[in-house]
């Protein structure tokens, strides 16, 4: 099984975990996307799985890992991808959900950049 991961959280400083009512709020829209997106992908025979970034936005770290898909929650990817020379040059693929996607919980669009 190919594995995503999604990058949903944004703290302050990379790599440590932002306050607990900020983690909070971020947290639950990042569950429900990732239990949507696995659920649909298991129900069409979709040979991916979404995991949530526990690197608190280490996208070095996240490199390091066998990941075949990088996934960023809205507004997360600019960020990373200013301080990151490694992410800008990665091969692996990067995608960028669109608020209305995140928040309404729609992984059509992404499954068809997917099988596509």
């Amino acid at each position: 099984m190919k594995k995503a991961v999604l990058v949903w959280e944004m703290p302050m400083v990379m790599g440590t975990p932002s306050s607990p009512v900020m983690y909070l709020l971020y947290y639950k829209s990042a569950e429900k996307y990732m239990e949507r997106f696995n659920r649909f992908c298991e129900e069409k025979g979709v040979d991916y799985e979404i995991n949530l970034d526990e690197t608190h936005g280490d996208v070095e770290k996240l490199l390091q890992d066998e990941i075949d898909l990088l996934i960023f929650a809205p507004g997360r990817k600019s960020r990373s991808f200013i301080y990151n020379k490694e992410l800008r040059e990665t091969q692996i693929p990067v995608y960028v959900l669109e608020e209305q996607e995140y928040r309404n919980g729609k992984v059509e669009k992404l499954l068809e950049k997917l099988k596509g």
